[in-house]
């Protein structure tokens, strides 16, 4: 993965370069997004047992200018990263609704602190509010449909960046897989 000094460096050198973008940056995470790519013979970049790869060209906003990004699928992996996701969340909520039996008469303090680590790193996805009142289920939550429709639309998805604009998605990518 390339960062935005690195590919000014590799510009300023008049290289060329195809490179894996970091997740965690918020452009890449929009342009993936953002990004729904053709499942067709056209997109179709390469089948194996790891499964089909499809990726689409795009010029957009990356590093403070406009670049080839490239974003790829791996539709097996898309499947495989909900699944897991939607399995994790579900096990959450119910260890939510048994929470709210067990905790009813706990004090807001430990309901919280327990709320916190029963959901850990996946709190993106859930809204919980803790009700001062003992005669009502203590935990009520709900899922962010938002924050999950966004997550899908990243699933088995990564961007490239390349500082050749002649280069094609199916030459990046392949070229990037086979490094």
């Amino acid at each position: 993965n390339i960062s935005r000094k690195h590919i000014e460096l590799v510009e300023q050198s008049g290289w060329k370069l195809i490179s894996g973008v970091p997740k965690t940056l918020k452009e890449a995470t929009e342009i993936i997004a953002e990004n729904e790519i053709h499942t067709g013979p056209e997109s179709l970049v390469r089948s194996s047992q790891a499964g089909h790869i499809y990726a689409e060209k795009t010029v957009r906003q990356l590093y403070g200018k406009l670049r080839s990004t490239f974003v790829y699928e791996n539709r097996s992996r898309s499947v495989k990263d909900s699944d897991a996701r939607n399995e994790a969340l579900h096990v959450i909520g119910q260890d939510l609704d048994n929470l709210a039996l067990k905790g009813k008469n706990w004090s807001e303090k430990k309901l919280h602190a327990k709320i916190e680590s029963t959901i850990g790193p996946w709190s993106e996805y859930f809204d919980v509010t803790v009700s001062r009142k003992l005669d009502e289920p203590r935990i009520k939550w709900n899922y962010k449909k938002g924050e999950l429709r966004q997550a899908e639309k990243k699933d088995g998805k990564w961007l490239l960046v390349s500082t050749d604009d002649s280069i094609s998605a199916h030459k990046a990518v392949n070229a990037y897989l086979e490094k």
